[in-house]
Formats: structure tokens, C-alpha cells, sequence
């Protein structure tokens, strides 16, 4: 049996207001925005590369290119006793999707 695309929201009980809160914003559901209903939605990971650039135990921000992170290097080199490492990392984030049929 598939799941359904949308459901009754259960902090209004499908009915889009919450009568408790009456004064505010005239009681409408905050989590379903007065609709009664929600969507099923998707999760998805979305990477990305990133380069952190490091020396002496001192981690500068994380640089979007490559070209950034040597340019930083470069800029910070005289600072540092020791050579000055650049990391290519990847990091992640979650792109949330309505499921529509």
C-alpha cells in the first residue's frame, strides 16, 4: 500500500485552526498554514567541495574554490612558521522536496 502525497495535520486535527490560540493571527495552524492538510516531502543530500586551509593548529574559513583557498594561503603565509596545508574537504546539506504525483 503506497503512501499518501498528503495527510491531515495533526497539531490542528485537520481543521487549520487552532482555537486555543485564537489570538494570534486569528488561530490559524502555523505547521499546515490554515490548510488542514500537509505534504509528504523528500530529503535529499546535496554535496558540495570545499578547501580548508590550515597551519599551526589555526583552521581559516572554509573556501568555496580552490583558487580562493590558495589565494588565503598565500596571504597568510608569512604569518605561519610551518608550510601551510590546503584540504579538500566535501560537505553536505539537505534539500527538502514536495512530493507531488
Amino acid at each position: 500500500m503506497a503512501k499518501p502525497l498528503t495527510y491531515e495535520c495533526r497539531k490542528c486535527c485537520g481543521t487549520g485552526k487552532i482555537f486555543g490560540c485564537a489570538h494570534i493571527k486569528a488561530g490559524i495552524c502555523f505547521s499546515c498554514n490554515g490548510t488542514g492538510t500537509k505534504h509528504r516531502k523528500t530529503r535529499t543530500k546535496v554535496f558540495r567541495d570545499v578547501w580548508l586551509v590550515t597551519s599551526e593548529g589555526v583552521d581559516y574559513p572554509l573556501q568555496n574554490s580552490e583558487s580562493a583557498a590558495i589565494d588565503l594561503a598565500e596571504s597568510v603565509e608569512c604569518m605561519h612558521l610551518e608550510p601551510i596545508k590546503i584540504i579538500p574537504k566535501q560537505v553536505y546539506s539537505y534539500k527538502f522536496v514536495r512530493v507531488v504525483a
